[in-house]
């Protein structure tokens, strides 16, 4: 059972949808249909952000769903539909990203966003890295949840602006 400690498994998933569909109405519709069918409560920690995030793990598993608003969802992504993957330590997300920016060198249409480090809830500090490869404009997060708290120097969450800011960095290639 150890081994299977530190296989990756699926953390979150995160997509796009118009910004109405996550504000009034529609937004306790959705947060309706999310608890009454598949049991995910609103987490209610989107505070400041435009976005719905849904609990749907189990005890001693983290997984939730993202739900972002954006004024053109089909040109919102990557990196903001997703596919989030975590991971047992920093050691093998920095293990991945060594082995990602080698294949990006034999083939640069692999794309790697820089490896960033931010607070996460305060508690919990956050190690994650993107990559997109052939697989069109959903990207994959590569992500540590560190229990014991952010790293020294680690930011803040990014804002609605600073989000849209990376995705555009992204899409460049940069």
């Amino acid at each position: 059972m150890a081994a299977q400690d530190n296989v990756p498994r699926f953390n979150h998933v995160g997509f796009t949808v118009p910004n109405e569909n996550i504000s009034g109405e529609n937004k306790e519709k959705l947060t309706q249909f999310f608890d009454e069918v598949f049991g995910w409560k609103e987490t209610g920690g989107s505070k400041g952000f435009n976005r719905l995030v849904f609990d749907a793990g189990r005890p001693g598993f983290r997984q939730f769903i993202v739900v972002m608003g954006h004024d053109a969802p089909s040109k919102a992504n990557p990196p903001s539909d997703h596919l989030g993957i975590t991971f047992s330590s920093a050691e093998e997300v920095n293990e991945l990203f060594a082995r990602a920016k080698k294949f990006q060198k034999k083939d640069p249409r692999l794309q790697v966003g820089e490896m960033e480090f931010s607070q996460g809830d305060g508690k919990t500090g956050i190690q994650q890295f993107f990559v997109s490869y052939l697989f069109g404009a959903t990207a994959l997060e590569l992500v540590y949840y560190n229990p014991a708290g952010p790293a020294p120097g680690a930011r803040p969450l990014l804002s609605d602006e600073d989000r849209r800011a990376k995705e555009a960095r992204f899409k460049e290639g940069r």
